[in-house]
């Protein structure tokens, strides 16, 4: 192992409690954390944690006007169930796909 390692995954939102409660759904795993302006997901080897900011404008993809910041990319084995799984936890299926197999949820 490096001297270094990612230990925390950290995403801007204007509610952290409804994100880490989404997340907590597509991941199946508890929220380990909450507090007035952060939540945060204790995954495998890494918190995966929510922190609010004022005026925060979410991004427009596949438009420019306010551009991605951060996306995340989850491996799955049956696309069709993880994709049930994410819309069932609050995803929202995008009318335009980078690829054909991929789902964008925000």
């Amino acid at each position: 192992m490096g001297v270094l390692r990612l230990g925390s995954v950290s995403i801007d939102c204007s509610d952290p409690h409804q994100m880490a409660s989404f997340y907590s759904k597509l991941l199946q795993v508890e929220v380990a954390y909450e507090v007035d302006n952060f939540a945060a997901l204790k995954l495998e080897n890494l918190w995966l944690s929510f922190q609010k900011v004022v005026d925060y404008r979410p991004p427009s993809w596949p438009s420019s006007l306010v551009p991605q910041q951060l996306h995340l990319d989850f491996a799955v084995e049956d696309l069709v169930t993880a994709e049930r799984v994410a819309l069932e936890a609050g995803a929202t299926k995008m009318n335009v796909q980078s690829t054909p197999r991929a789902l964008a949820c925000f």
